[in-house]
This record gives structure tokens, sequence and C-alpha cells, in this order.
């Protein structure tokens, strides 16, 4: 299913992901071993949906994923899957809970401490976009800054693109389009 997802045959890629749910579910559930496997195709399912541009399923998929991350007890997945959460969040424009959802996701990755590095750029990008939202410009101003400080740090260029195109939302929703036009282009670039 994995392999399949990464070619981009979505269809070949969730048969396999559903038929891998109904093997699992022969297992022991509740064994921490069973649940990471459910935790990992309910993941791997949710990102089918938002490629599929289905965010309401990508949505009740992760929140499924959510209920096993914390079953494990493991910071790491619960904070990438808050944060997963929130963007899907921002997209259905539900930005209150999106906020919500980030600042859980900050508050795991900050007991992973140098671990979890990797779930605040993403967090504060969707917490810039949620603000955004909510035409809370002085809240995603400071949401995208601290971002690209946090992605430049942990070196996670694709969220730095994210970065830049939020802050050209940004930029265009205050009037300043020569501004969002050079943000776009780099991001683009």
């Amino acid at each position: 299913g994995t392999v399949a997802a990464q070619r981009g045959d979505n269809e070949r890629a969730r048969a396999l992901l559903e038929e891998n749910l109904q093997v699992i579910s022969h297992l022991a559930l509740g064994h921490p071993d069973t649940t990471l496997k459910r935790f990992h195709v309910f993941n791997l399912l949710g990102l089918l949906a938002l490629s599929e541009e289905d965010p309401a399923r990508a949505m009740a998929l992760w929140e499924e994923g959510l209920t096993l991350a914390r079953e494990t007890g493991d910071p790491d997945r619960v904070g990438t899957t808050l944060a997963n959460l929130g963007y899907v969040a921002v997209l259905l424009d539900d930005h209150e809970r999106a906020r919500a959802l980030c600042e859980e996701a900050l508050r795991f990755a900050h007991k992973l401490g140098h671990g979890g590095e990797y779930i605040v750029p993403e967090a504060l990008v969707n917490m810039g976009l949620a603000a955004l939202g909510q035409s809370d410009r002085a809240r995603a101003t400071n949401s995208f800054e601290q971002a690209l400080v946090a992605s430049q740090k942990a070196g996670k260029n694709p969220t730095i693109i994210n970065v830049l195109e939020g802050t050209a939302s940004l930029a265009g929703a205050t009037g300043e389009a020569t501004r969002a036009a050079h943000l776009w282009g780099a991001a683009q670039a």
C-alpha cells in the first residue's frame, strides 16, 4: 500500500491498506504492535484522502489515528497527527479548531525537546493559516515568522515553501500585491 501510494496509484494503495486493516483486525487488539500498525494504516489513508482533495475523510481517518497514537503514548505520533489535523481543519475553514489542534501539537513537540523540532514548523504554518482565515493578520505574521525560523533551523525546505505561500497570501490580503507576487515567485522557485 505504501509503495502504491508513493507511485501515485491511489486506488491500489487504498485497496491494499483497507485489506491490511482487515488483516490487522485478526491480531490482538490493544497490543502495542497492533496499535502501531493500525495507526500507520490510518495515517496513510488520511494522506491518500488529502491527496484526493477529500479533507473531511482525511479528518475522520486522522482522528482515528490520533486515538491510536494516544493509546501508544508516543508524543511524536500524537504531535504529528495533531499538526496534520490542524491543516485539515484549515482546509475545512474551521480556523478555531485548527488553532487549538496546532497549539496542542506544539505542546507535544515541546515535550519531545529537540526530537519535536520538525513538528513545530508545520504547526506554526497551520496556525498562521488559521489566523489568516480569521483575519488576524498580526497573529498570522507572528506564526509565519516563527515558522520560517523553525523551518530553517530544522532544515525543512518544503515547510519553508509553505511559509512563503502563507506569507504571500497574507501580503495579498493586506493589499501588498507586489510583495505577494515576489513571495509566490520565491515559493515557486
